[in-house]
């Protein structure tokens, strides 16, 4: 992965792309051919090419969803990420995530603002939702998914 440098949009593309979104959105894509070409290009399981997705092999030691940061991170850090990576087809990536139980819920992802006893403390809270969720510092959307079960559901 190294000598390998990532995609540069020259300054005269720039004053081009005068549509914001636009240039996001093309930069993105730019981007994201250029990490599917560091992972080999096809499928780690099929040697498929289609419809291909950046999956952490152990979703334990991940320190940031790679497409979300690939648009401003540092190249350095962008290439530690990837080296935790593998490339998977839609359908390998589906069937990896149920055979071991790789989706992450609750307090194991490291995501996760709050602990299953503030879950359950929410769900007995009777101020509004903006109350409750400054006090632990949420989003008031989040405490109303949380109130209506539609997040945190394993939290019975």
């Amino acid at each position: 992965m190294t000598g390998v440098r990532f995609p540069y949009d020259p300054p005269s593309l720039r004053r081009v792309m005068f549509d914001r979104k636009t240039y996001q959105k093309n930069r993105y894509e730019e981007r994201k051919k250029w990490l599917i070409e560091m992972l080999g290009g096809k499928c780690n399981k099929c040697n498929s090419c289609n419809s291909l997705e950046i999956d952490h092999k152990d979703p334990k030691i991940k320190s940031f969803n790679i497409l979300c940061m690939a648009r401003g991170m540092v190249l350095e850090k962008l290439v530690v990420e990837l080296k935790k990576c593998q490339l998977l087809c839609s359908a390998c990536h589906k069937n990896k995530t149920k055979i071991d139980g790789s989706t992450l819920y609750g307090e194991t992802c490291a995501s996760s603002k709050l602990s299953l006893n503030d879950v359950k403390k929410i769900r007995c809270d009777i101020r509004s939702s903006r109350a409750v969720a400054k006090e632990f510092g949420v989003s008031h959307v989040s405490i109303l998914n949380i109130k209506n079960n539609k997040s945190w559901r394993r939290a019975e």
